[in-house]
């Protein structure tokens, strides 16, 4: 007999549920408004009035107040007019309705005060909100069916001291096994539905809108201020807006000309709009680029700071600034690990795919305690216009700079590079070279790979993954030995063909594989099978057995690859920068990934750590990796006070010239082309298309 199961049959499958509702309790969270220790007085006025509801109370009051104080319309700007509502308590029982009995509108405030919370009706047509009941009942529990597609939580008023005490509320999803927590999920902002704010009820009146950049001080002086709407002449003034930059004017001005008062959104730093200046700074230091946020501005009719103030402001005080701080920076890295003997990783980044780079940029990370101790950026211009030997020679660069500065190097770790191999061998004898162990093992999957596609050769595909996971497991456990590895790495070609005993014995007077009972089903190789003799051949392929002694030490530069990523966020790829800007560009992603590493994860209110869901397209996994906490930019503030610092110290016209640093490539050559341009005029003239002509021939 089939179980008897409750309630209507699911619809929606568990991310639709969760989904659905996420959604309601974010419905539910925006309806919430905290109005503290008020709830006293709420109660204590609603039961003087004698008002039976809630609902009742707050028609009353808004009432009163459209009644005392009605909206004028007016032409010229409200300032100094705003008033607070001021009612009395007699002048308000004076006016109520006394509506409802007595028995009605008594309430026990203790048990409201402990309840503390009022449902709250959400007229969704009319964007109103109005009281619908009196106090909930909290011992009435109201149904939940996850799988109710129509099911929508009562909205409720909550009247706690601290808002953090409502963020209980729909943070768990129905079927949530405690893997995700949505509680950080940040809310919409509700705005103030005060009379005097202006509403937009047709979507013309927004078009073509004007807005602005306007500090608060400053928004702040225009409300305090107090202007005769005449003119000394006796005609009315009228308000005038201009634009200038990312700031906006009001001129007070009559029909003679007369100016009675001049208002702008922003403050100036010496003749320089601080809008202007702080925008083109944080264009720069959060990654942007300014034809973007350009665009952003003329979609949003906003005013813009123009693109040759930018580029001004950008050279002679957000750079350099960006560059001073990080060299601080820097600077104590290398001091807190003075005397120390260090296990150096390096990285290259090209600043363009392909193969025709203009800067290459590398990175020194510090192994033990994962800090960026140098970072170079070189053009090609430095190399012979050849891109292919901007990483070796950024990566001498690097090094020499920190054997300068006193930093004892015991190990470097790089990528397989031949051209930083042979360096090592030849200029730095006395520092061991490793390889990065995952680079390595990538290599190997394509040998594995590229053999695996001959014929006969199949079933070595099968075995790809195993062998690239016993590659990492020797070297992991030969702890810097050649013949540990050596021994382990070779019992692979036992192994593969169900042979787990041998009669030589490793260096540790090991005979056989390690491992326990294995319950896989795997087919093994035929021994001297195509596919047994190719594996064969790339375990014991010489030059790979010559290079054991560079990753037997079992390193890997997984870190570097983050601070590329930052470096993708700062300076993309797809975009070209000039070099003070790429290196300040890279600087700053130094900066962000070595303010942020050590960032904690999250919690959740159990104290648990919150994980977040990834999918790979490359593998088809989906994959649980803990969530940290958002980054604050502490530095951030601190830059920018020197940008403005700058500013206010300079004497000279921002108009002039902007000093090329001492190792900018433009010393070199003006450009990375091999030969000079040619004449404009020119290039038009012997520009040919090929659709010209053959429109001409078709005529």
């Amino acid at each position: 007999m089939a179980a008897n199961v409750r309630g209507r049959p699911r619809t929606m499958d568990t991310p639709d549920r969760k989904r659905s509702h996420r959604e309601r309790m974010r419905l539910l969270r925006k309806s919430l408004i905290n109005i503290g220790d008020s709830i006293q007085r709420w109660e204590s006025l609603k039961l003087k009035l004698k008002l039976s509801s809630h609902t009742k109370m707050a028609e009353f009051l808004l009432d009163k107040y459209e009644e005392k104080y009605p909206q004028r319309r007016t032409s010229t700007p409200m300032v100094g007019q705003h008033k607070e509502l001021m009612l009395s308590e007699s002048e308000i029982a004076s006016s109520s309705n006394h509506g409802g009995s007595e028995e009605e509108s008594v309430l026990d405030t203790t048990k409201a005060s402990s309840a503390k919370r009022v449902c709250l009706e959400i007229e969704e047509n009319t964007g109103n909100t109005s009281f619908i009941s009196t106090f909930c009942d909290d011992s009435q529990e109201e149904y939940y069916d996850p799988d109710d597609e129509t099911y929508y939580p009562s909205f409720n008023i909550s009247l706690v001291e601290n808002e953090e005490d409502i963020n209980h509320l729909g943070i768990r999803e129905f079927g949530d096994e405690g893997v995700l927590d949505d509680s950080d999920t940040e809310d919409c902002e509700t705005p103030d539905e005060h009379p005097a704010v202006r509403k937009i009820s047709d979507p013309q009146e927004l078009t073509g809108k004007s807005l602005t950049l306007a500090f608060e001080d400053c928004l702040l002086d225009l409300a305090n201020i107090t202007i005769d709407n005449k003119c000394h002449c006796g005609k009315q003034f009228r308000v005038l807006t201009r634009k200038v930059g990312s700031a906006m004017y009001l001129d007070w001005m009559c029909d003679s000309g007369h100016i009675g008062h001049k208002w702008c959104s922003q403050p100036l730093i010496k003749r320089v709009h601080a809008g202007d200046l702080l925008l083109s700074s944080a264009i720069l230091l959060s990654g942007n680029n300014f034809a973007k946020v350009q665009l952003l501005a003329k979609f949003l009719n906003l005013g813009m700071v123009n693109a040759h103030t930018h580029h001004k402001v950008q050279g002679l005080y957000t750079v350099p600034s960006v560059m001073t701080y990080w060299e601080r920076i820097q600077e104590d890295i290398l001091l807190s690990l003075e005397g120390q003997e260090l296990i150096l990783a390096g990285d290259g980044r090209n600043d363009s795919p392909g193969h025709s780079a203009q800067y290459c940029t590398y990175t020194i990370l510090d192994l033990e305690q994962k800090n960026v101790v140098g970072i170079v950026v070189i053009d090609k211009r430095e190399t012979a216009l050849k891109s292919t030997n901007m990483e070796k020679a950024a990566f001498q660069r690097a090094l020499d700079f920190l054997i300068a500065k006193g930093v004892r190097v015991k190990e470097v770790v790089t990528d397989q590079h031949v051209q930083i191999g042979s360096l090592m061998k030849k200029k730095y004898p006395g520092i061991k070279h490793s390889f990065d162990i995952w680079h390595v093992a990538k290599n190997l999957a394509k040998k594995i790979n590229q053999a695996g596609q001959q014929k006969g050769n199949e079933s070595l595909l099968h075995w790809a993954k195993d062998i690239v996971n016993h590659f990492w497991y020797c070297a992991q456990e030969a702890n810097g030995s050649e013949e540990r590895f050596i021994g382990k790495w070779r019992g692979l070609l036992h192994h593969v063909t169900g042979v787990h005993q041998w009669a030589l014995a490793d260096v540790d007077n090991v005979t056989g594989c390690t491992h326990g009972a294995l319950d896989s089903d795997k087919e093994y190789m035929e021994a001297g099978s195509p596919s047994h003799k190719a594996l064969a051949k790339i375990v014991l392929e010489t030059r790979f057995l010559n290079n054991t002694k560079y990753f037997v030490n079992f390193r890997h530069t997984g870190m570097l690859e983050t601070i590329n990523n930052h470096q993708l966020m700062y300076a993309a790829k797809r975009f070209a920068y000039s070099y003070p800007v790429y290196k300040s560009r890279c600087m700053l992603a130094a900066l962000d990934y070595q303010q942020h590493k050590d960032r904690p994860v999250k919690l959740n209110k159990k104290g648990e750590q919150i994980y977040h869901r990834r999918y790979s397209k490359r593998t088809s996994t989906w994959s649980a990796f803990p969530e940290k906490r958002s980054k604050e930019y502490n530095y951030i503030p601190t830059i920018i006070a020197d940008i403005v610092d700058r500013r206010l110290k300079d004497t000279q016209p921002m108009a002039r010239k902007i000093p090329l640093l001492a190792d900018d490539p433009r010393h070199i050559a003006s450009t990375i082309a091999a030969m000079p341009p040619p004449p404009t005029k020119k290039l038009v003239e012997e520009h040919k298309s090929r659709f010209t002509e053959m429109s001409m021939e078709t005529v």
